[in-house]
């Protein structure tokens, strides 16, 4: 079979069709903005941030917002969760990396926020300005505060955190904190009336494995802990009986 070479004109005519892709597709690019993101290693209190490659999507973020979303009070945001990807660990057992999706529904724009764990909930302050997203792992639960001004993500304090600011404001505790399966849960259970604190549920657990419990105030900016209120301990029934 013989081919013969393309006359010239329609060699110009590919190469100013390319070029004109190229440009389109440069100035009009299919991201969503992706923010700084928060882990918990279950069993360790720490945290680790890193930057995340832009999040491939449709068109200016301008995604379809599922049913099951969570609205702010004035509904210019919307938030849900969903499966980044699936891994399996060295073990054996299946876990999800999980995103955290921020729509501004007046823009369309989404950002994305990573975040290990399950089991999310969302609790929107009255003015809108903050989101506190509850997150949980195998053994333990936790929460970050989402703020909307500034697309930022912070976890809350944990527990050792938690008790050493409040002995040094004079909260005495006649317990040991289990350093070995505290199994830490953090909830935020309401936005005082400002916003600009949230009262949150606390339980771990002690050296005699007794469950310990109560509530304090995490004020948002500062970070400070306050208003501790402790409840009766709760020994948990043997395996059996």
């Amino acid at each position: 079979m013989i081919y013969k070479k393309p006359a010239f004109w329609i060699v110009i005519a590919t190469a100013v069709i390319c070029t004109g892709i190229f440009v389109i597709c440069t100035t009009n690019p299919k991201t969503y903005y992706t923010a700084n993101a928060s882990r918990e290693t279950a069993g360790v209190e720490q945290q680790m941030y890193e930057k995340r490659p832009e999040y491939e999507g449709s068109n200016g973020g301008e995604a379809p917002v599922p049913e099951y979303a969570s609205y702010s009070p004035d509904h210019n945001w919307a938030v849900w969760s969903d499966v980044r990807e699936n891994l399996k660990d060295e073990s054996g057992l299946f876990y999800s990396i999980y995103q955290v999706m921020l729509c501004n529904t007046q823009t369309g724009t989404i950002t994305v926020f990573d975040i290990i764990g399950r089991d999310f909930n969302f609790l929107w302050s009255e003015d809108c300005r903050f989101l506190a997203v509850t997150y949980s792992g195998r053994e333990w639960t936790h929460f970050s505060i989402v703020n909307t001004t500034t697309l930022t993500e912070i976890p809350g304090p944990y527990m050792a955190s938690v008790m050493e600011q409040l002995k040094a404001r004079g909260a005495t505790f006649d317990y040991t904190a289990n350093e070995t399966r505290p199994d830490p849960a953090l909830t935020p259970v309401e936005w005082l009336p400002d916003s600009s604190s949230i009262l949150i549920y606390y339980q771990w657990h002690d050296t005699s494995y007794t469950t310990q419990s109560g509530t304090f105030v995490y004020e948002i900016e500062s970070g400070q802990i306050s208003e501790l209120i402790q409840n009766p301990p709760r020994v948990l029934p043997l395996v059996g009986n």
